[in-house]
């Protein structure tokens, strides 16, 4: 039973975004910041100012989007 949900978990985390088309050429950025007690937080968010900054900085950058819970 254990072998069956671990494949499952598996097949799904392989399998997602893959229904897009030119799905090897999507990323997700992620921030680690560092407070003074040299502790490393890592979230899966950006600032509001990275979206311009890296369409100008990287031109290789087709499209951005951003998503926000509500």
């Amino acid at each position: 039973m254990a072998f069956l949900g671990i494949s499952l978990y598996v097949i799904d985390e392989f399998s997602y975004d893959r229904f897009h088309k030119n799905c090897d050429r999507i990323y997700k950025t992620n921030i680690s910041m560092t407070d003074s007690d040299v502790q490393i937080n890592k979230c899966g968010s950006a600032p509001n100012k990275f979206a311009p900054t890296a369409t100008m900085e990287v031109p290789e950058i087709e499209k951005i989007t951003r998503f926000r819970k509500l």
